[in-house]
């Protein structure tokens, strides 16, 4: 889960990192990429730089979300690419509401916005009319209270909070 302090990894690309990542010029070779890597729960919400998940092979949603976002500007040369954290409720299979946050990349390509999901490990596109916040409705039906927007150096462009409200 991610929370809201500002955890942006500082650290630079290792050689490893660069050299794994030079051949991935298309996003279906960036999906091959991701394809061996495995979720897990991060407790302490530690942020991993992309040469840490690289090297870990393991992620949870905003450790994905830096290093792909890593990938479409620096190696693929996207222009426009953000990553995005959403905070809100939801129902469990209980019934029971819940707070969570969750973290994406949103960029466009080919005069559409697409959105990375990671539990899936496939891009998705976002409907027609779709917008970055009506997005985190998808994640948090039950109302969205946080959003937050960052270019591909980590720097907070937009943010909303407090209540954002249902769709």
């Amino acid at each position: 889960m991610c929370l809201f302090k500002d955890k942006w990894p500082k650290e630079d690309l290792t050689k490893e990192y660069i050299k794994a990542t030079k051949g991935i010029k298309s996003i279906t070779k960036l999906n091959y990429f991701i394809v061996p890597f495995k979720r897990k729960e991060d407790k302490k919400d530690y942020w991993q730089s992309p040469s840490e998940t690289y090297q870990k092979k393991t992620y949870d949603c905003e450790d994905m979300a830096i290093m792909v976002l890593d990938i479409l500007t620096r190696v693929i040369g996207i222009r426009k690419a953000w990553f995005i954290i959403y905070g809100g409720y939801y129902k469990t299979k209980e019934g029971e509401r819940k707070y969570s946050a969750h973290a994406v990349v949103i960029f466009e390509h080919n005069n559409k916005l697409l959105n990375c999901e990671y539990s899936n490990k496939k891009l998705t596109f976002l409907k027609q009319g779709m917008d970055m916040i009506k997005n985190g409705y998808r994640h948090y039906p039950e109302g969205l209270k946080y959003y937050e927007r960052r270019n591909p150096e980590g720097e907070i462009i937009e943010k909303k909070r407090k209540w954002i409200g249902y769709l």
